[in-house]
Parts: structure tokens; C-alpha cells; sequence
């Protein structure tokens, strides 16, 4: 009878207590039946930004923050692009944020960017040096932070180790590449010159393939969604347009936090 009075209890609550007992239960022991949870946030963010727009005609970004000649700057993960954005005291001054965590943030009436919310990771880290600054004959220190990423948590490293990489697409930076091969086996194909049978083949033999959609035909990305381990309702197969160095670290970070 208890059982049968949670089960009643459960379906008849709000999403807000259902969110609230999702965050009691998890441990441990049970995360990765948590798995789903991946797919249900981001139909939540999609959902949540396109009610915002409609509602409130404010446009929102997801990226992190770095700083340039001692100026916040939003880089946007998605579409691959800086901001100047301000940063509320409050979110400054709490001791887990750090300019390497991802944000949330939206578009103010007077055309700035500012930050609504954070996200804590733990396996980022920033490389940072004091600058000086001369100034009406006077010197100023300012902490020049530099957009340096790094994974750093010991079972993410040992578990990247062991996986292979296919990159398909030629529109990125030699830096995009490098970073990505600190971490992982990474072979990399042309779209367009390589052949489709020989890249089909190998996007099945590896663990992952980071596929720039900018620099491939359409006919392989219709390829993936027709296949069993390539389509859309598998992590395989992750999209990119025109990646900026530490994208793909980002994303291999996503991947190992949701495997």
C-alpha cells in the first residue's frame, strides 16, 4: 500500500517536485540511470529559449567567459563568436564561479550581453599571468586570464585515453585539432576528397566522430541518421560548424560527464 501511495503520489506532483526528488535520490550508485536526463535538458533549454524569446523578445547565448585587456568576454560555444558581457557582482563575488565555468546569459535592451546564471564544472582550469599596464605615468596590475582549458580529472583522462576519434570536415583551426589530440587517437578525413566508403567505414570502427557540418556533403549526413550507431538518438556522431580551439575539448568533457 505504500508503494502503491508513492506511485500515485509521484504521478499526480509538479515538475518542480519531481526536479526536487530527482536531486534527492541521485548518487553515486544510481547515476547512470540518469542517463536520459541529458536529452530531457536539452529539450528544456530549446523550450526555454524559445519561450523566453516569444514572452520577452531577449535573446540568450551559452558559452564561458575570459578576459581581454581587462574587459568580460563572452565566447559563444554555438555559434563560435566574442561579446563584451558584464558580469554581476553577485555571480563574482560567489567563491564557484570561475571564468572558465560555463553561462548562461541574454541580450539587454541596450544591445549587452549579461549573465543570468553558471554552470560549475570540475574538470576546467585556466592558465593566468599579471600584466602591467602603463597608465597616465602610473602602473597597474591587471590579471589577464587566458583562455586555456585543460582536463585535468584523472578517470576522465585515463577513459579518454583509450577512445578514438574520427574528424570529418576541413574547416578548423590546427589549434581546434591539437587540443583534441592531448586526450584522444584522432584521425581526420576530407569530406570531400577522401571518399565516402572509406569515411563510413572508419566513423563506425571509432568511439566518436566530430563532424564539422560546414565542410561535409549532405549526402553523409544523411548517411549517419539512416544508420543504427551513427543516427541522431546515439552521442556518436557530434556536429560542429566552425569549431574554436577548446570546442572540442568542451565537448569531449560533455561526453565523459553523460557516458
Amino acid at each position: 500500500m505504500k508503494n502503491v501511495h508513492y506511485r500515485d503520489n509521484v504521478r499526480a506532483a509538479s515538475p518542480e517536485l519531481m526536479i526536487d526528488l530527482l536531486i534527492v535520490k541521485c548518487s553515486v550508485n544510481n547515476v547512470t540511470s540518469y542517463r536520459r536526463l541529458t536529452t530531457l535538458n536539452q529539450i528544456y533549454n530549446n523550450a526555454m529559449q524559445d519561450f523566453l524569446s516569444f514572452h520577452y523578445h531577449e535573446k540568450y547565448s551559452y558559452g564561458y567567459i575570459k578576459t581581454v585587456n581587462a574587459q568580460y568576454i563572452l565566447h559563444d560555444i554555438n555559434q563560435n563568436q566574442d561579446y563584451p558581457i558584464i558580469v554581476p557582482d553577485s555571480i563574482l563575488k560567489n567563491i564557484n564561479f570561475d571564468l572558465n565555468t560555463v553561462v548562461l546569459c541574454h541580450l539587454n535592451d541596450n544591445a549587452s550581453w549579461g549573465v543570468d546564471h553558471f554552470y560549475r564544472t570540475i574538470s576546467f582550469r585556466s592558465v593566468s599571468k599579471s600584466q602591467s599596464i602603463n597608465k597616465k605615468k602610473s602602473s597597474k596590475k591587471i590579471k589577464e586570464s587566458q583562455p586555456t582549458i585543460s582536463l585535468t580529472n584523472p578517470e576522465e583522462l585515463v577513459r579518454l585515453a583509450s577512445k578514438r576519434i574520427v574528424i570529418v570536415g576541413d574547416k578548423y583551426s590546427v589549434g581546434f585539432l591539437n587540443e583534441i589530440k592531448k586526450y584522444c587517437s584522432v584521425e581526420t578525413f576530407n569530406g570531400y576528397e577522401d571518399g565516402e566508403r572509406r569515411i563510413f567505414d572508419a566513423m563506425h570502427r571509432v568511439d566518436y566522430v566530430f563532424m564539422l557540418i560546414g565542410s561535409v556533403p549532405h549526402a553523409m549526413t544523411v548517411y549517419t541518421k539512416g544508420t543504427k550507431d551513427l543516427n541522431e538518438n546515439t552521442d556518436k556522431v557530434q556536429t560542429f560548424d566552425v569549431p574554436a580551439k577548446y570546442d572540442g575539448v568542451i565537448r569531449l568533457h560533455y561526453l565523459y560527464a553523460n557516458h
